[in-house]
């Protein structure tokens, strides 16, 4: 059995000129990579939540998503305002329309 690319399956040598790949070659490598992982998982795992925390932050401060939770609990609380308005008939309905949007 071969594996082989999905383009090149679906759209032919044209678009994708990747050649097949034997399966115990595939499954001889995935062994060759996998077992140090295993064999020394907890480091690994460490080093794998490290990296991941590392990118996360790197890429999303935390004060924008402060800012941004503070929003959206305020905008929460207008709502609920808003709606207790309309249940109380203390706003018109083209008004209430315009700020629920």
């Amino acid at each position: 059995m071969v594996w082989q690319c999905k383009t090149y399956v679906n759209e032919g040598k044209v678009t994708c000129d990747a050649k097949s790949v034997n399966e115990q070659i595939l499954h001889s490598a995935f062994v060759r990579l996998f077992n140090p992982m295993y064999e020394n998982k907890k480091e690994f795992i460490k080093t794998l939540k490290g990296n991941i925390e590392s990118i996360l932050l790197s890429k999303v401060e935390q004060k924008p998503l402060l800012d941004i939770e503070g929003q959206m609990q305020q905008l929460k609380s207008d709502l609920k305002e808003l709606v207790n308005l309309k249940l109380r008939n203390q706003i018109d309905e083209i008004v209430y329309d315009e700020e629920t949007k």
